[in-house]
This record gives structure tokens, sequence and C-alpha cells, in this order.
């Protein structure tokens, strides 16, 4: 059925932007830690663009799986 098909993928780009709001707001917020601002906040936009990556990977590729 093709209704199921198009829930989970609004499910699925729904956590993805929740996923993504919620990281993005926790790089911000490490801007406020003393001393460790420059690593942490290298190493959290770090993540973020892996998860860029491999989503944009699992989107392109695995429908074709």
């Amino acid at each position: 059925m093709w209704f199921c098909g198009v829930m989970i993928g609004i499910a699925e780009q729904g956590y993805s932007v929740l996923l993504l709001t919620l990281f993005f707001l926790e790089v911000c917020l490490t801007g406020f830690v003393p001393y460790t601002v420059k690593f942490l906040n290298f190493i959290l936009l770090l993540w973020m663009y892996v998860y860029y990556c491999f989503e944009y990977v699992s989107i392109t590729w695995l429908p074709f799986v």
C-alpha cells in the first residue's frame, strides 16, 4: 500500500528535522561553556556534518538496494 510508504517517509523526515534541530541547539549552547568551547564546538559540528553525509547516502542509495 503506497500510503504506508508515504507515512514512513514523513516520519523519517520529521525525525531528521527534530534530531538536527536539537543537535544544532546543543552546538549553540556549548558556546557558553568556558575553556573548551572551540574544541567542543568543532567535535559537535563534525558529528553534524557526518550525519548530513550519511543521511544523503541513505536517501540516495538505500532505496535502490
